[in-house]
């Protein structure tokens, strides 16, 4: 299972200690107050549910067998999927060294043992509290992020995004010597849409377009809007012939979209050029780019609502798309 595919369970507290009582006392106090708890009697127990489990708080013994409270806080701390988690050690009251190495090593609190079970209540509120604001703050962040690298009016990747990712798949293609290609989308007489039925309609159909690449391509694909009416779509571990054959299929699914305006069906067609990094032996990414535009325009001379495949330096000369 994918960590990052894990739901987060509401609410939820682990309780890792080796004393039995210990556990037993805060399961009670704990779930008296609506948190759902888990227990572990050992630091190594703790990490083997925190890989299966996403835990909102973890209430932790320093001395414990096997792997101890300190040695869970550095595991928690150092896994990028668990980092974020809260962890509150329990400490003797007078070690003060304890607490110090605790905090040091990335604790987020801590309770001297022992202790009252209205400050431990206080302490986890406070805690959820900050697990809260954490939670809505990772949320404004990545619905910042979203805003700065998708087309607003598209929902698909944008310009910027789509650089980024091109520079990457490039570089990594290169080191690696992976198949990559690259398919250049343009919406047949875009302009004709916008001036017989208005740029609403226009948006409409870019939309729509949109929509059609984003739901007929592979997850590890990536779709974004290169500017105005033309959208591009990065294909990772994918040769020539397979990325045309995609293509094609794109051009097949957006033929068959037809939306109503005032009563009268649009038909919209596209037009598609592709090129292969490896087969195609493009030097640049700006080299790779243009070869999908030329073969892009070959598709708009030749008539529009057809894919080309781009021929230049290959050995063996691939389909024409016609």
């Amino acid at each position: 299972m994918n960590l990052n595919d894990r739901k987060p369970e509401k609410n939820s507290i682990l309780v890792v200690d080796d004393d039995n009582s210990i556990r037993r006392m805060l399961r009670m106090i704990l779930t008296n107050k609506n948190f759902l708890v888990v227990e572990a009697k050992n630091g190594q127990e703790a990490i083997d549910i925190l890989k299966k489990r996403v835990i909102d708080l973890i209430i932790s013994d320093v001395m414990m067998p096997k792997v101890d409270g300190f040695q869970l806080c550095r595991y928690i701390k150092n896994d990028p999927n668990l980092m974020d988690s809260y962890l509150l050690l329990l400490t003797a009251k007078n070690a003060i060294n304890d607490r110090v190495t605790g905090l040091d090593i990335g604790a987020d609190d801590y309770l001297g043992k022992p202790f009252a079970i209205t400050e431990l209540l206080a302490r986890v509120k406070a805690a959820f509290r900050m697990i809260d604001m954490q939670k809505e703050l990772k949320l404004k962040n990545k619905m910042l992020r979203d805003a700065s690298i998708r087309d607003s009016l598209t929902q698909v990747y944008n310009r910027h995004y789509f650089n980024e990712s091109i520079s990457k798949e490039v570089a990594r293609s290169k080191r690696y010597e992976n198949n990559l290609s690259l398919i250049i989308v343009d919406i047949d007489h875009f302009k004709l849409i916008n001036d017989t039925y208005g740029h609403l309609v226009g948006d409409e159909a870019l939309k729509e377009v949109a929509s059609a690449l984003q739901k007929n391509t592979r997850k590890d694909d990536t779709v974004a809007r290169y500017g105005g009416e033309e959208f591009v779509i990065i294909l990772p571990e994918t040769v020539l012939e397979k990325a045309h054959e995609a293509a094609e299929r794109l051009r097949r699914v957006v033929q068959e979209l037809k939306f109503q305006h005032n009563e009268k069906l649009i038909a919209i067609t596209i037009s598609a050029g592709t090129s292969s990094f490896q087969e195609n032996k493009c030097q640049t990414e700006n080299d790779f780019i243009d070869k999908a535009d030329q073969s892009l325009l070959t598709a708009k001379r030749s008539g529009r609502n057809r894919s080309v495949i781009c021929q230049e330096n290959l050995y063996i000369p691939g389909e024409n798309g016609l």
